[in-house]
């Protein structure tokens, strides 16, 4: 059986409507054509959150923010207590809220949060790049995982002789939850500013249109 993916031709694995290529890029990405966001496509969006930061620091959202954070960081200990202490719960939660708590541990949450900010408003800008709110996701989840060597690996590449760095993937369940705890607590920071910079736009072009349409009644 082929491969479903459009003009892959590669037969299938197992019980999988993909081929192993698109089947692991499914499972680690949350759709089999979706690839990873980098460092660089994100950084323009990223310098566009900083700099709003920064020019904006006496306003209280930032402390807001770093609240929610610590809110959600606490129900993730709140859950694991109570599943240690023996009441039934979801192990994909459970995972979900260790990686919560492992990124508090080694990452500040401004960087947390700025992260998942900058990813919104990559979306909202160039929403083709993500195939689906499931791939938009799981890539909130990636990057934000990054942010920390502990969840990066070493490989030795025999092609180049040296060690490579990889990244650790989690269960599907486990990013889709993590990836959505961070949408939901720092997405509309990015939603913001989106909105701030398409309402300067238009007030461009309209200073555009004004000065083109004074140019033509000129005598």
């Amino acid at each position: 059986m082929l491969c479903s993916v459009p003009l892959c031709g590669r037969r299938t694995s197992g019980w999988s409507r993909y081929c192993p290529a698109h089947k692991t890029r499914h499972r680690r990405h949350g759709h089999p054509c979706q690839t990873g966001v980098t460092k660089l496509e994100l950084r323009p969006f990223l310098d566009r959150v900083v700099t709003t930061r920064e020019k904006n620091l006496r306003n209280p959202v930032w402390t807001l923010l770093e609240e929610r954070w610590a809110d959600l960081v606490e129900s993730c200990h709140t859950y694991l207590a109570g599943y240690l202490s023996g009441r039934t719960a979801s192990r994909h939660q459970v995972a979900a809220s260790q990686e919560i708590i492992s990124l508090n541990d080694h990452v500040a949450p401004v960087e947390i949060i700025d992260v998942v900010g900058a990813l919104v408003l990559m979306r909202q800008w160039d929403p083709r790049r993500f195939l689906s709110d499931r791939a938009f996701i799981h890539q909130v989840a990636r990057r934000v995982r990054a942010l920390t060597d502990v969840n990066v690996g070493t490989t030795y590449d025999h092609r180049a002789g040296r060690l490579k760095r990889v990244y650790r993937d989690i269960p599907p369940r486990v990013a889709l939850l993590v990836g959505q705890w961070l949408t939901e607590a720092f997405g509309g920071l990015g939603l913001w500013i989106h909105g701030m910079d398409r309402e300067r736009e238009r007030q461009q072009q309209e200073r555009r249109s004004a000065i083109q349409q004074a140019l033509k009644e000129l005598r």
